[in-house]
């Protein structure tokens, strides 16, 4: 199985508060063969990106935080490889465009990607709200990276 789309309503834990906030647990993972994979593309929400090297071939999706009780069945994750294109997202699927009037707390998600180290042909990330960090040396022949509001970090070794 190369990949699912992943409701992230299935949430471990109810984390309760007196205030009415509760927050759902989210941690999905994913494992994915990295060997045909030439190109990436990331979109998110409001979920923060982390790259990182694998040390094989495969390449591993970590998707993890605390979503609103509101917002956990608005919010859908997916990893999946299509074609050579390895495709991750992590968007509201409500009407709304985009995140305007969504609050700050209700989203509190990050994504972990661990790529094979190797000369990637197209790499996109365009995220509307959340940090991006590169902490891997990653080559492509092409970089489109964007952020709405968030910072971009690079710390490549």
């Amino acid at each position: 199985m190369l990949g699912s789309v992943t409701k992230v309503a299935v949430g471990i834990a109810l984390i309760g508060s007196l205030s009415g906030n509760s927050k759902v647990s989210v941690n999905e993972e994913k494992r994915l063969d990295g060997r045909e994979v030439r190109s990436v593309e990331i979109v998110t929400d409001m979920t923060s990106i982390q790259l990182t090297a694998s040390e094989d071939e495969n390449v591993r999706v970590h998707f993890h935080g605390d979503v609103s009780e509101e917002y956990k069945d608005k919010l859908v994750f997916t990893a999946e490889q299509v074609g050579n294109r390895l495709e991750v997202k992590a968007v509201l699927s409500d009407d709304r465009a985009g995140t305007e009037g969504t609050p700050d707390h209700a989203v509190n998600t990050r994504i972990d990607i661990a790529l094979p180290s190797k000369m990637y042909k197209k790499f996109s990330i365009a995220s509307q709200t959340g940090e991006i960090k590169l902490a891997t040396n990653i080559q492509a022949g092409k970089w489109e990276m964007k952020t709405e509001t968030g910072k971009i970090t690079v710390d490549v070794v």
